[in-house]
């Protein structure tokens, strides 16, 4: 099984940090959240 998908390059260190699907689920919760807030 291939874990490049879920590899993100890490902008700062330029590392490749693997992203877990749930760690990915928590980034689109919190997009979610700010984009309510935005949207008042």
């Amino acid at each position: 099984m291939s874990h490049t998908k879920l590899n993100s390059k890490d902008q700062q260190t330029g590392e490749v940090v693997a992203v877990t699907e749930e760690q990915r689920q928590e980034k689109i919760k919190m997009q979610k959240q700010r984009i309510k807030l935005f949207c008042k």
